[in-house]
């Protein structure tokens, strides 16, 4: 199992030499696709592939083994494992999926721990990757995003527990919505296929305004953005997936693939907000707003399942995750 988290490691000369012809056979290939995905969104390819070819290995990752994966299936399934307790309930719901996915997987866990091996019991081609628990399940997303840009779409997810009293409430409302049916599922990949403006989807619970739920990560936010060059002019509201969990189109996280983030988490306190976690849980769904494209909102299986998709922002809810998983507790009970 790969590990990450720690060193930096810095091109060699011949990495350095080699990335124009890698440029030149990328864009080759990638023009194919305008046809397909569009001007703008072939651009937002060209980017990021530009990107991973130029930047040094040690700004983006700490260990390559993991960089030239070749995908085996449509999509991709992230899931950062750190609360084993509720893990059953996410393997469950992914082998409710009858297509087939890559699952990616970081943990801090060791490599015989019995959670480990409980997931590789159901997919024995897993990609591993062990890593701190910097930055909760957001850290060791992003120092994933390299590997990811070669699929069309993927799912993250992680053993959500929070820090509230829905905490099990919120996981359950994510998993239901991102995989309330075979139907819905089906219709979501077709969805991220067929339009190339569809850059997240989510639960549509938990589709919050970000203007309105800055909750002290404002200062912070809109460093990172003026840092990451995302430009903020005319983003008067946009929404955000509480909670990390949602669909994504790889390529939306360009922006992310310019630094090494590791340094820039602190060490878990149990912090509720203030963190570069919250600030970049955020930070995700205004991509969507800033890129002018659309995002689907994906409904509880309880709800009838179902999705909605609309030009971002939509229409993101006001309402504190806490109080809108509360009157879905409430709502269940009656």
């Amino acid at each position: 199992m790969e590990r990450f988290g720690g060193g930096k490691r810095l091109a060699g000369a011949n990495e350095k030499n080699a990335w124009p012809l890698k440029i030149y056979n990328m864009l080759r290939n990638e023009f194919r696709m305008l046809r397909q995905e569009g001007l703008k969104f072939l651009v937002k390819r060209i980017k990021s592939k530009i990107l991973l070819s130029v930047i040094p290995h040690g700004l983006r990752r700490p260990n390559t083994a993991l960089a030239n994966i070749t995908p085996k299936a449509d999509f991709a399934v992230v899931l950062h494992v750190f609360h084993t307790d509720v893990l059953d309930e996410i393997l469950e719901a992914l082998q409710g999926i009858e297509n087939p996915f890559d699952l990616f997987v970081t943990t801090p866990l060791e490599g015989s721990d019995p959670a480990l091996k409980r997931i590789r019991t159901f997919y024995p081609n897993t990609y591993m990757r062990a890593c701190a628990n910097r930055g909760r399940d957001v850290g060791p997303f992003l120092a994933l995003l390299p590997e990811l840009q070669a699929y069309p779409a993927c799912c993250k997810l992680h053993t959500k527990k929070g820090h509230t009293d829905y905490g099990d409430t919120w996981r359950k409302v994510c998993l239901e919505s991102l995989f309330a049916s075979q139907e819905q599922v089906d219709s979501l990949l077709a969805a991220f296929q067929e339009d190339p403006c569809l850059l997240l989807a989510g639960p549509e619970l938990m589709y919050k305004s970000g203007p309105a739920l800055m909750l002290g990560n404002e200062k912070r936010l809109l460093n990172l953005a003026r840092q990451l060059g995302i430009p903020l002019q005319g983003a008067s509201e946009w929404g955000f997936f509480a909670g990390t969990m949602f669909w994504f189109r790889p390529y939306l996280m360009t922006p992310f693939l310019q630094r090494y983030w590791h340094p820039g988490f602190t060490k878990e306190q149990g912090a509720m907000d203030g963190g570069l976690e919250h600030v970049l849980e955020r930070v995700f769904g205004l991509l969507a707003t800033v890129e002018k494209g659309r995002v689907a909102l994906l409904r509880t299986a309880s709800a009838g399942g179902g999705m909605r998709i609309v030009d971002a922002p939509g229409n993101p809810d006001s309402n504190l995750p806490s109080e809108t998983l509360r009157i879905y507790h409430e709502a269940g009970k009656s």
